[in-house]
C-alpha cells in the first residue's frame, strides 16, 4: 500500500493531464478562436469545450490558437496572422479541428484543401450560416449562432409601449460585424411599418457618448457589439455595456448573455457556454468514430429569455409581463420578520444538534475517508500501471525489477520473466552507466528523492532506444527505501528529430558561412566546401573537381589531408581525362548523383583503383550543374553508415552555393572590369563635356541638378562640385519658382525636345534647349539642359534690324519729303500770286463794300481788310517756306552719302539743324529750352550728318531724363583755347544718372529704358562717331541734380585745307 501512496506522490496532481497528453492514443484537437483570451464570449466557449472534454472517456490533447480579430480587425493584421498560423500548423497533424465564430470558420474553409485536408471540422458561433458556405466541402458540421433579434425587438416594443425609434449600436469593420448587419437589415424590414430604426455604426466613444446623452423617452437602444475608445482601443463586452449604461437614460437591450448584468434589461440571449458545449459534444461523437457528414448542423433556437432584475425595477417592468420561463438575475429574495428571542432559540438548538452530529460522525467519517482514499489510490495506481500509456517500473533498493508493465516490455523487447533475471544495469548502455549509477546511489543514500535522466537502453535484439527516465523513491517512516517507482517514456524519435535538427542547423551554418566567403580566395572556398561535406556526411575522405566538358577533362582540387597522407601512389597531375576515368567521370557522363555503399561489390562503372590509392569502402559523387552543364563534381567516401538521399541533398546545397559564389565572383570581376571601363569612359566624357563652353545640366523632374559641366559652373560662378542637388531655378534666377515658358518644364510634360530664348535679370539672354531622357516605359526621368549665352548674338541681330528699319525710315522720309514738297511748292506759288492780286484789288474792294454798305465779309471787318488779308497771305508764305526748310533738313539728315568724307563743319549750324528736327520734342518736355551759340566759333573737321545725329541723340536723351515731368534744357557751344577744341554742352535738370550705371552708359546695348523700347545703341553709336572724329564725349551727373554731356571736337586751324 505504501508503494501506491508513493507512486501517487510521484505522479502529483498533474499526472493525469500529462499522461493524457503523452498517451499515444490521445486525440489531437486543434481549437481556433476568432477572438482573444479574456473576452467573455470566447472564454465561455473555451471553458465549455474544456469541461465537456474533461468528462470524455477519449483522451484529448488540445492546442489552442487565437486570431484576435476583435481588437485587430484590419485586413493586413488578419493576413499576417493567417500566414503565421499557416507556418505554425504546417508541421503538426490533427484528428479534429474545432473553431469558434466567423473569422476562424472562414480561415479553416480557406485552408480546407491544404492545412486541414481530410480533417473533420466542427464550428460554433457562426452567424447566418448557410449550406452554401460548405458546398463542395466534406466532413464539416457544427452549431449555428442565431441571435434572437426579432424576438428581443418584439418583446421590447411590448414592454415599452409608445416606442417610436430603436437605435442600434454596432460595428461593421470586421467579418462578424458585417454578417450581423446583414441579419439586422433583414429583421428590421419586418418592423419598418411599426417603428423607426437608426444605426450608429463604428462610432468612436467620444461621439457615441454625446449622442447617448441626447436620447429621449420613446427611444430604445439595441447593443450588438463592443465599442472603441480613441485612447484605449477596443473595449471588452462588459466595459462597453457599462459605459453605454452610464450615459444612456433609455432602456438598453441585447441578444448575447455577456451583456447581462452589465446594464442591459435583457432579451433572448445566446450563451457562449451553450455554443461551446454543443460543439464539443459533436466533436466527441466524431472522435468516437461517427462520420462528420452524418451529423446534421445544429440550427435550433438555443437562446433563452433572461433579464436583469435591477434594470426591470429601474424601468418599472413587472415580472408577470415577461415570457414564461424567463430567467431573472440579481433577484432579491423575500425577507420575513421573525422575533429575536425565537430566532436565537432556534439558532442555539440547531448549533447543538450540529455539534453533536459532528462529534458522532467524526470517527466514522475519518475511517471511511481513509479506507476510501486507500482504495481509490490503489485503483488509480493499478489503472495507470495497466493503462500502458508509458513504461512503468517498480524496483527494489538493490536494483532488481519488482514489477514492469506491458509497455516497458514492448520498448526493450524483453518479457517479464526475462527481466526478472536481470537488473537495470544489464540493459543500460555502457556509456550511460556512470551517470545512472551516480544518481541511483544518491537516491539510495537519501541525498535526493527523485531524478530524471535521458539515457539509452539496449534492447534484446541489440537495437538502442532513447528514453526519459523519471524515478522516485518511496520511503518507509525510518527513511529506508521501500521501493523505487519509475516512469519510462520512449524518446527515440524525439532524439532522432533533434539529431536531424542539429544536422539541419549545421547545414544552415555551413551555407551561411559559405555565403559570407565572398571576399575569400577560391582555394579557401574549396577547402571549406570539402571539409564541410565531409563533416556533414560523416565521411572520411572527400574531394572537389572542376569539369571542362569541352576539353573532356576534370581537375581535382581539395583532397582531404588524411587521404593525401594515406595515398602512396606516384604523384601525378591533378588533371584527368573524362573518357578514361571510371567512377569519378560517371557522374559527369550521366549528370546525376551516384551512390555505391559497397565498393567491394562488382560495379560496371569501376575501372579499378591505382596502386597506392587510398582504400574506398563507400562512395558518393554529385554533379554540380550550371544551365544543364556539369561544371564541377563533389565526391565523398568511407562513411561509417550508408549514403542516402539526405547526403545527396546536402552536397547539392553546398555545391550549388559554391556555383553561385563562383559565378558571383566572376560577375564581380566582370563588374569590376566594367566599372574601370566605365570610369575611363566617364573621365573622357567628362573631359569632353567640360571642354564645351556652354552650360550643360542633367535635371530631375523637381528641377534639381544631378550633374553639370565646367561651363555651367563658370557661367553661374560656383564650383562644379557644388552643382549637384542645387535648384536650377534658384541658381539662374534666384527664385524657387520655375521660369515662365521654361523649356525644361515643357520637355518633362511633352516628352519632346524644347527650345526657348530666356532673358534674365542680369541682362543676359540665354538660348536654352532641353532634351528628354526616357526609361523603358517611355516616361521622362531626366532632362538634359543646354544653355548658350546669345546676348551678343541677339543684340547684333537687333542692331541689324534697327539699321534696316532706319534705312527703311530714311527711304520713307525721302518719299514723304518729296510728296510734301510738291503741294507745298504749289501753295507757295499760289500764295504769291494771291498776294499780288490783293495788293491791286484791295482799294477797289474797299470802295465797293462802302458803296454797297457791307460792313463785314467772310467774318472780316470791312474796315480791317486792308491790313488783315495782306498779313494772312504773308503768314501763308512764311509757313510754306518753313515747311520747305523742314523738308530740306529732313532729307539732308536721312540722306546717306555713298562715300562720306570729312569737310569743315560749323558746329553752330549742326546745333540749329538738330534743334529744328527735335522742336516738337523740346516743346513737349522742355518749355524753358535755351540755346547759346558761341561767337566766332572755328570750324571742325567732320561729317555733318553724323555730328547732327550725335547732337539729336544728346538732346532727345536730355528730354527723356524728365520722365513724365517737364524741365529746362540748356545747349551751348564755345571754343576751348587750352584744348584747341570746339565744345558742345547739353545740360538738363532731369533725375540724373546712378553712379553705378554711369560708367556703362556708352557700352553697346546697355540701357535702363529697355521696358520703354530702349535698345542701348544710341549713346554707343554716338560715342563711336565721336571717336572716329577724334573727339571726346564726357558725362557728368549726380542723382537728382541733372546731367551734363560735353562733346569736344578738334578745331581746324586757320588756313588748314581738307
Amino acid at each position: 500500500m505504501l508503494c501506491v501512496v508513493g507512486f501517487l506522490l510521484l505522479l502529483g496532481c498533474g499526472w493525469q493531464d500529462a499522461s493524457a497528453q503523452e498517451a499515444p492514443d490521445a486525440k489531437e484537437v486543434l481549437v481556433i478562436h476568432s477572438y482573444h483570451s479574456g473576452l467573455k464570449w470566447t472564454d465561455d466557449i473555451h471553458n465549455a469545450i474544456n469541461q465537456q472534454f474533461s468528462i470524455s472517456k477519449t483522451p484529448v490533447h488540445l492546442q489552442v490558437e487565437y486570431l484576435d480579430a476583435k481588437r485587430y480587425g484590419i485586413k493586413a493584421f488578419a493576413e499576417q496572422t493567417a500566414r503565421l498560423l499557416e507556418l505554425k500548423l504546417a508541421i503538426r497533424s490533427y484528428d479534429l479541428v474545432l473553431v469558434s465564430d466567423d473569422h476562424a470558420f472562414q480561415f479553416v474553409r480557406n485552408h480546407r484543401n491544404g492545412l486541414f485536408a481530410n480533417i473533420p471540422i466542427v464550428f460554433c458561433g457562426v452567424n447566418q450560416f448557410r449550406p452554401a458556405m460548405i458546398e463542395g466541402l466534406t466532413a464539416i458540421t457544427g452549431v449555428e449562432e442565431s441571435p434572437g433579434f426579432a424576438e428581443t425587438i418584439e418583446l421590447a416594443m411590448r414592454l415599452h409601449a409608445g416606442t417610436t425609434e430603436i437605435v442600434v449600436i454596432n460595428r461593421t469593420r470586421h467579418l462578424t460585424g458585417e454578417i450581423t448587419k446583414r441579419v439586422l437589415d433583414e429583421v428590421v424590414s419586418r418592423f419598418n411599418s411599426r417603428v423607426r430604426f437608426r444605426f450608429w455604426s463604428d462610432l468612436p466613444w467620444g461621439e457615441l457618448q454625446n449622442r447617448l446623452t441626447e436620447l429621449n423617452p420613446g427611444q430604445l437602444v439595441l447593443l450588438t457589439d463592443v465599442i472603441e475608445d480613441e485612447d484605449l482601443g477596443v473595449l471588452s463586452f462588459e466595459e462597453s455595456c457599462q459605459r453605454i449604461r452610464q450615459f444612456c437614460s433609455v432602456p438598453l437591450y441585447g441578444v448575447w448573455d455577456f451583456f447581462l448584468g452589465q446594464g442591459i434589461v435583457g432579451g433572448k440571449l445566446l450563451s457562449g457556454s451553450d455554443q461551446g458545449r454543443l460543439a464539443a459534444e459533436l466533436a466527441q461523437r466524431i472522435l468516437n468514430g461517427e462520420s462528420a457528414d452524418a451529423i446534421p448542423i445544429v440550427d435550433q433556437d438555443i437562446g433563452k429569455f433572461r433579464f436583469d432584475d435591477k434594470e426591470l425595477r429601474r424601468f418599472s417592468i413587472r415580472h408577470s409581463a415577461l415570457p414564461a420561463g424567463s430567467q431573472i438575475i440579481k433577484r432579491d429574495l423575500p425577507v420575513y420578520a421573525i422575533p429575536k428571542a425565537k430566532f436565537l432559540k432556534v439558532l442555539f438548538l440547531l448549533a447543538g444538534l450540529a455539534l453533536g452530529g459532528l462529534f458522532l460522525l467524526k470517527n466514522v467519517y475519518s475511517r471511511y475517508r481513509a479506507e476510501k482514499a486507500l482504495r481509490e489510490t490503489e485503483a488509480h495506481f493499478r489503472g495507470y500501471f495497466d493503462l500502458n500509456l508509458v513504461g512503468m517500473i517498480t524496483m527494489s533498493a538493490s536494483g532488481k525489477w519488482l514489477e514492469v508493465n506491458d509497455r516497458f516490455c514492448e520498448m526493450i523487447k524483453y518479457s517479464r520473466e526475462e527481466l526478472q533475471r536481470k537488473s537495470w544495469i544489464d540493459v543500460t548502455h555502457p556509456d550511460d552507466l556512470t551517470e545512472s549509477y551516480e544518481k541511483f546511489e544518491a537516491l539510495c543514500a537519501g541525498e535526493i528523492d527523485r531524478f530524471t535522466q535521458d539515457k539509452r537502453y539496449v534492447c534484446k535484439d541489440g537495437a538502442l532506444i532513447h528514453v526519459e527516465l523519471s524515478t522516485r523513491a518511496l520511503r518507509q517512516p525510518d527513511g529506508r527505501i521501500n521501493r523505487l517507482v519509475s516512469i519510462v517514456q520512449d524518446i527515440t524519435k524525439r532524439k532522432a528529430a533533434e539529431a536531424d535538427l542539429r544536422l539541419d542547423e549545421a547545414r544552415l551554418e555551413a551555407l551561411v558561412a559559405l555565403n559570407q566567403m565572398g571576399e575569400s580566395s577560391v582555394e579557401d572556398i574549396i577547402d571549406f566546401i570539402v571539409s564541410s561535406v565531409i563533416s556533414l556526411t560523416k565521411s572520411k575522405i572527400g574531394y572537389l573537381a572542376f569539369v571542362n566538358e569541352a576539353a573532356g577533362t576534370l581537375i581535382k582540387h581539395g583532397w582531404t589531408r588524411g587521404a593525401l597522407q594515406e595515398c602512396t601512389m606516384e604523384k601525378s597531375s591533378a588533371g584527368y581525362s573524362i573518357e578514361k576515368a571510371g567512377l569519378w567521370a560517371e557522374v559527369v557522363r550521366h549528370k546525376k548523383p551516384i551512390i555505391i555503399n559497397n565498393y567491394a561489390y562488382p560495379q560496371l562503372v569501376k575501372k579499378g583503383i591505382p596502386e597506392g590509392h587510398t582504400s574506398i569502402e563507400r562512395f558518393m559523387g554529385v554533379p554540380l550543374l550550371d544551365q544543364d552543364k556539369v561544371v564541377a563534381i563533389i565526391g565523398v567516401g568511407n562513411k561509417a553508415g550508408k549514403y542516402d538521399d539526405a547526403d545527396v541533398r546536402q552536397l547539392n546545397l553546398l555545391g550549388q552555393g559554391l556555383v553561385r559564389l563562383l559565378e558571383s565572383k566572376r560577375a564581380e570581376q566582370g563588374l569590376l572590369e566594367s566599372q574601370q571601363k566605365y570610369k575611363r569612359l566617364f573621365r573622357q566624357f567628362q573631359a569632353l563635356l567640360d571642354g564645351i563652353p556652354d552650360a550643360i545640366f542633367l535635371l530631375t523632374p523637381d528641377m534639381n541638378i544631378v550633374w553639370g559641366n565646367e561651363g555651367a559652373a563658370r557661367h553661374l560662378g560656383v564650383h562644379v562640385k557644388a552643382l549637384p542637388g542645387e535648384s536650377c531655378c534658384s541658381l539662374w534666377t534666384g527664385q524657387a519658382e520655375t521660369c515662365p515658358d521654361c523649356p525644361v518644364a515643357r520637355c518633362f510634360e511633352s516628352g519632346k525636345a524644347e527650345e526657348q530664348p530666356l532673358a534674365y535679370p542680369d541682362g543676359k539672354i540665354w538660348g536654352v534647349k532641353a532634351f528628354p531622357l526616357k526609361n523603358a516605359m517611355g516616361e521622362v526621368e531626366n532632362v538634359i539642359k543646354m544653355a548658350v549665352d546669345i546676348t551678343e548674338k541677339v543684340k547684333l541681330r537687333d542692331e541689324a534690324e534697327r539699321s534696316a528699319r532706319l534705312a527703311s525710315l530714311g527711304e520713307l522720309a525721302a518719299g514723304v519729303a518729296h510728296e510734301i514738297n510738291n503741294p507745298n511748292g504749289v501753295l507757295l506759288l499760289n500764295s504769291k500770286i494771291l498776294a499780288d492780286f490783293f495788293t491791286e484789288a484791295l482799294p477797289e474792294l474797299s470802295n465797293f463794300l462802302q458803296k454797297q454798305g457791307i460792313e463785314s465779309l467772310a467774318g472780316l471787318d470791312a474796315s480791317e481788310m486792308d491790313t488783315e488779308i495782306p498779313q494772312m497771305l504773308t503768314d501763308m508764305q512764311d509757313s510754306s517756306k518753313r515747311i520747305n526748310g523742314i523738308v530740306k533738313d529732313l532729307k539732308r539728315f536721312v540722306q546717306s552719302e555713298s562715300t562720306p568724307f570729312f569737310s569743315p563743319v560749323d558746329l553752330n549750324e549742326v546745333v540749329e539743324m538738330a534743334v529744328r528736327l527735335t522742336g516738337s520734342t523740346l516743346k513737349k518736355f522742355a518749355p524753358g529750352f535755351e540755346v547759346c551759340h558761341g561767337a566766332d566759333l572755328p570750324r571742325v573737321k567732320g561729317i555733318f550728318q553724323q555730328l547732327e545725329q550725335v547732337t539729336i541723340n544728346l538732346v532727345v536723351n536730355a528730354c527723356q531724363s524728365f520722365g513724365d515731368k517737364k524741365g529746362n534744357i540748356f545747349v551751348s557751344t564755345y571754343f576751348d583755347e587750352a584744348l584747341r577744341s570746339c565744345i558742345l554742352e547739353v545740360r538738363d535738370e532731369g533725375k540724373g544718372i546712378d553712379p553705378k550705371v554711369l560708367p556703362h552708359i556708352a557700352e553697346p546695348f546697355f540701357t535702363t529704358k529697355r521696358q520703354n523700347g530702349g535698345t542701348g545703341l544710341g549713346l554707343s553709336v554716338s560715342a563711336r562717331i565721336v571717336r572716329e572724329h577724334g573727339g571726346k564725349l564726357d558725362f557728368f551727373s549726380l542723382p537728382g541734380q541733372g546731367t551734363t554731356v560735353r562733346l569736344a571736337l578738334p578745331a581746324l586751324d586757320e588756313g588748314e585745307v581738307l
